[in-house]
């Protein structure tokens, strides 16, 4: 057991500058967005509009706000299986 934690923990050690760089890709977009957000950027408060505009008016929201819990997945854009679009259905 002692041998596994210490190969795990030199993998972690020899893996820390990759698993940096994939944090800060993953979060530094987030924060400068948070950031022009915040300080009144035009472009970026024009995007957060349209972002929430567009969720705001989803059929996910709207059957939500009539207390309709569906399941993940069942309701989309396209009104079939997540990621399927209408025209990849085989007809009904």
């Amino acid at each position: 057991m002692r041998g596994l934690v210490r190969r795990v923990s030199g993998a972690l050690g020899r893996a820390r500058v990759p698993i940096a760089v994939v944090a800060f890709a993953s979060i530094g977009p987030l924060v400068v967005g948070a950031v022009l957000a915040t300080s009144g950027n035009s472009s970026a408060l024009s995007e957060r509009d349209r972002i929430v505009g567009a969720a705001q008016g989803s059929e996910i929201t709207a059957a939500y706000k009539q207390n309709d819990h569906v399941p993940p997945g069942s309701v989309g854009e396209s009104d079939g299986p997540a990621g399927v679009s209408p025209s990849a259905r085989s007809p009904a």
